[in-house]
């Protein structure tokens, strides 16, 4: 343990570069349903500088047309959701299948995506639904991670169908 103790901060070594990696690339790790966020260690940073507020996740954008299904458009489309790590794409930067797959760090402290508008001279607006893959304990009501709907510090209205803004549809 590193730090105050209630800022539940560790520090781990790891017996290889291979195990380290592996172990960075694999997350998010969680403890139930809470993420465990992890970052590459600094040793410059003092413990009061290291921020935890990102955390990088699997994320697919749904039904996006074909000629955004390629690392230079799909890019654009997945920064809208946070910054882009790497993509699930071919040799020549084409993704194929129902939807585009990309590793993204996001924001932790804000509301997840929900998805993507994408806006075209030529075109009606069009939304593409995001789907993210192993997501931690989120707030139905105003999408944040860490706490429920039930301890929200900003409830949301529900919808006539008495959903909330996060529910699974």
């Amino acid at each position: 343990a590193i730090g105050d103790k209630s800022d539940n901060m560790f520090f781990a070594e790891f017996g290889s570069d291979r195990d380290r990696e592996r172990v960075l690339r694999g997350s998010p790790w969680m403890v139930g349903k809470y993420a465990v966020l992890l970052q590459e260690f600094d040793a410059k940073l003092t413990v009061q500088e290291i921020v935890f507020d990102r955390m990088e996740i699997w994320v697919r954008i749904l039904n996006l047309s074909l000629g955004w299904m390629n690392r230079t458009r799909g890019s654009r489309a997945m920064s809208l959701i946070g910054n882009v790590i790497s993509m699930d794409v071919d040799s020549d930067g084409k993704a194929s299948g129902a939807f585009l797959r990309a590793r993204v760090a996001i924001e932790v402290d804000k509301p997840i995506r929900r998805g993507v508008l994408r806006m075209s001279k030529n075109e009606e607006p069009r939304w593409f639904q995001a789907q993210y893959e192993k997501l931690p304990y989120i707030c139905f009501s105003c999408g944040k991670m860490g706490h429920s709907e039930l301890e929200c510090p900003t409830p949301a209205e529900r919808n006539d169908e008495g959903n909330l803004p996060y529910d699974v549809q």
